[in-house]
């Protein structure tokens, strides 16, 4: 009698094990399938936003006129490198025509508002927050630092002179040096 209690226990513990190893299996077969996947939504996920923003950037681009202005030989200490390392950027923009818009970048002269100094002193504040990592590397990153500049000197566009028609539409880097 003892003999068959202990088979009957081990029958159960086995019969157990088994039940427990399949919930297992099926966790991990879900745990990897998450891990696999994931990326590959992410990426899908960032081409879908990245194509419809691209798309809306080149519309505007396409309608609206503009000119372009530089803003030239800005150079900053990057965050955290104790004045080692130096960005180098030269800004390029594309502004909406108008000679009262293109003034905002240009030096003052009489009678005109310039806002060229806080333009300078907003990309210098962009660029010395970042940090080796946040600068170097792909184009998505460069993009990104871009479009921080554009939304950034838009919103100080219209905030120091908002009675001016026009804005920055698209912000590219025609000079990035990282020492």
């Amino acid at each position: 009698m003892a003999e068959e209690e202990n088979k009957e226990a081990a029958g159960e513990e086995i019969v157990v094990k088994k039940s427990g190893n399949s919930q297992v299996m099926i966790m991990m077969v879900l745990c990897i399938a998450v891990i696999l996947l994931t990326p590959f939504a992410v990426i899908y996920t960032l081409r879908v936003f990245d194509g419809a923003e691209q798309a809306e950037v080149s519309n505007n681009i396409n309608t609206v006129e503009y000119q372009e202005v530089t803003l030239e030989g800005i150079n900053v200490n990057i965050g955290r490198s104790s004045g080692q390392h130096i960005i180098a950027v030269d800004v390029t923009l594309h502004i909406t025509k108008g000679d009262t818009m293109r003034a905002l970048f240009e030096d003052p002269a009489d009678g005109v508002k310039s806002l060229k100094k806080v333009f300078f002193a907003k990309v210098i504040d962009i660029l010395r927050t970042k940090v080796m990592e946040d600068l170097e590397g792909s184009a998505s990153i460069k993009k990104k630092l871009e479009k921080d500049v554009l939304l950034t000197l838009n919103a100080v566009k219209n905030e120091l002179a908002p009675e001016i028609q026009g804005q920055v539409i698209r912000v590219y880097f025609s000079k990035y040096i990282l020492q």
